[in-house]
């Protein structure tokens, strides 16, 4: 089992002692990363992930932590049992001042007692992840990070939880104990972490604002109690106390840009959430918000991404205000009852009938081409499909109908004309095989490296599919290919079955059924569904045109699509400047995204936003859709 110890420094700070300590160990080739700034840890860890590519075993050791004899033969036992994907020792405070309550405050010192079932995720101070397992979970969440941020809702924790989720124990290596120097700690550091510790305590819902104030008025009594009792030592612990419930109170203030990514994209993971807008700077507009640094990826089928606007110098309407409001695109993928849904892309039939009554009754239903002229007022709203699925001619055409209400399907045309399911279907079937303790471990061999999960429960396996869709969504249709075989093969399931009738695309036939009965009018969504901004030009150019083709040799010359949905379609993640130039090249006069907003004269014709439509009931939809675009009064 090969081994890659990484000694991770803090700007400024010396490694030296931590890698002289290493040696002493037996460890004789340790790395160093640095930090690029003060608080990146996230981004160093990553990089360390990189260095560690051709090893089993990533240990991770920070520049002021001094492991003890014995540390990395521990780390190698630790990770002999296969299904281990985290382990760690004890990490005590060596050199603390006399005033210092180290035990009192170690979960922002860096401490750990060596439990983890007691004290939580280990601190990246001396921890070790098994490399295929933290590929798995996309590495680590690139969060901007604080310099006075070392706590528990560090990136290392958040992966540690990450990895537990996917099924993958988290063990205490009595052998990987260490000892963190604290010799330098002033009380005004201490302080300052509290501060924080607090604020991002407050950020991400583990405390508030009133909790803090009450801790603030306790701690602070206590405080000039024992500094008028001469007990130095208790006065700056509770003084530290009182910085914790100071920043809860100023939660958002102190807190919100570092727990914010701090860049678009990782070698493990294309899509990174859009940092949040300051809460205190930038008013919220209405729509969907991507997730912060605690809350999951965004799920495929859901438009998580923030509305990247982008301003086009020429719109159809030259007299029309740049901020005419034109209306709102809806997008739906299927309309079924199919039980769990994971990714978020049906709405039941009996959800659907209500939704389109509350659309007729509050606003100004029309379709998409008459929404972007500005053409039907600015109440419109459009309806749009994207894939293709067979429900959609079962369950959506019939209550369009009943309802007088047009739409638009956007097909992927390669699934319909031969008939083979969507890719994230067969990842879900895979991952929905019998539950069983002895299934090996999920490992799928992608370019970058083996990527492995350890799941047998069924929210294991949910956690798991959440980190397989992000692996492969961005990827070659042969590298998918490839993964869906290793899937399949680990389910136990023979060849490349057929979806099952729920889950299959339409015919051609059924396409021309569809097209031709009234309410649906048909564009492009590419042949293949790839995430075109990461597909070779000429892929990206055949896709465009295919799609097109493929649409007008069925539907005729005169209904070839001019309008074209970026398949996954998040802008900067599916949808880059290229991607939208191929669009035009190909003949397409506007192209729609994966991303909430509303249409005005000046929004880019080839990155039209839509609202991702939830599986509500009527009600519900009206005071979502209220939200957004304000209905006829």
């Amino acid at each position: 089992m090969r081994v890659c110890v990484v000694v991770v420094v803090a700007p400024g700070a010396d490694g030296g002692p931590a890698v002289a300590a290493l040696r002493a160990a037996g460890v004789e080739d340790a790395l160093t990363v640095v930090l690029e700034r003060p608080g990146a840890w996230a981004a160093a860890r990553n990089r360390a992930l990189d260095l560690a590519a051709e090893s089993d075993i990533m240990a991770l050791v920070e520049d002021d932590v001094r492991v003890d004899p014995g540390w990395g033969a521990a780390v190698l036992e630790a990770f002999a049992d296969a299904r281990v994907g985290v382990a760690g020792g004890a990490l005590r405070a060596d050199g603390a001042p006399a005033w210092l309550d180290d035990a009192g405050h170690a979960e922002v010192l860096g401490l750990h007692d060596g439990d983890p079932q007691r004290s939580g995720p280990f601190p990246g101070g001396s921890v070790a992840f098994r490399v295929a397992a933290l590929r798995g979970v996309g590495g680590f969440f690139p969060a901007r990070g604080h310099a006075a941020a070392r706590d528990s809702v560090g990136e290392e924790r958040r992966a540690q939880h990450e990895l537990q989720d996917a099924g993958w124990k988290i063990v205490a290596a009595p052998g990987m104990s260490a000892m963190r120097d604290l010799s330098a700690l002033r009380p005004a550091e201490l302080l300052r972490r509290r501060a924080q510790t607090g604020a991002r305590a407050a950020v991400l819902g583990s405390t508030d604002r009133q909790t803090g104030a009450a801790l603030v008025a306790r701690a602070a009594a206590s405080a000039a109690i024992n500094l008028l009792r001469g007990r130095r030592a208790a006065a700056i612990d509770r003084t530290a106390w009182a910085a914790a419930g100071t920043g809860a109170i100023l939660g958002p203030a102190l807190a919100h840009r570092g727990l914010q990514p701090d860049r678009s994209s990782t070698s493990l993971r294309a899509d990174v959430p859009a940092p949040l807008p300051h809460p205190l700077r930038t008013p919220r507009s209405g729509g969907a918000s991507p997730a912060p640094f605690a809350l999951r990826e965004p799920r495929l089928g859901r438009a998580d991404a923030p509305a990247l606007a982008t301003r086009s110098r020429r719109t159809r309407h030259r007299a029309a205000s740049p901020n005419t409001l034109y209306g709102a695109i809806l997008l739906y993928h299927r309309v079924a009852d199919i039980g769990p849904d994971p990714l978020g892309l049906a709405v039941t039939p009996a959800h659907f009938a209500q939704q389109l009554e509350a659309l007729a009754t509050g606003w100004t239903p029309a379709p998409l081409e008459a929404v972007i002229a500005g053409e039907a007022g600015p109440h419109a709203v459009a309806i749009t499909f994207d894939d293709g699925y067979h429900d959609n001619l079962v369950h959506a055409l019939p209550a369009l109908a009943a309802a007088h209400i047009p739409a638009t399907l956007f097909a992927s045309t390669s699934h319909i004309a031969t008939g083979v399911g969507y890719w994230w279907d067969g990842v879900d079937a895979a991952l929905a095989s019998p539950e069983g303790d002895d299934r090996d471990i999920l490992t799928l061999d992608l370019p970058e490296g083996a990527r492995a999960w350890a799941p047998h429960t069924q929210d294991e396996r949910a956690a798991v599919r959440g980190h397989v869709h992000a692996a492969l969504r961005t990827r070659d249709r042969a590298t998918i290919a490839g993964a869906l075989a290793q899937l399949r093969a680990w389910a136990g399931q023979d060849g490349a079955p057929q979806p099952p009738d729920r889950d299959r695309p339409l015919t051609p036939d059924e396409l021309v059924t569809l097209a031709t009965a009234g309410p649906f009018a048909v564009q492009a969504h590419g042949r293949t569904h790839l995430s075109l901004a990461h597909a070779p030009a000429p892929v990206r150019a055949g896709e465009l045109t295919g799609s097109a083709g493929d649409l007008a040799s069925w539907l005729g010359e005169a209904k070839r699509p001019t309008i074209f949905s970026y398949p996954f379609g998040v802008p900067g993640v599916d949808v880059d400047d290229a991607t939208k130039a191929a669009a035009r090249a190909a003949g397409y006069t506007h192209a729609t995204v994966n991303a909430p907003g509303l249409v005005h004269a000046s929004t880019d014709p080839y990155a039209l936003p839509r609202l991702a439509v939830p599986d509500v009931d009527g009600p519900a939809f009206a005071r979502w859709l209220q939200d957004v675009l304000p209905g006829r009064s």
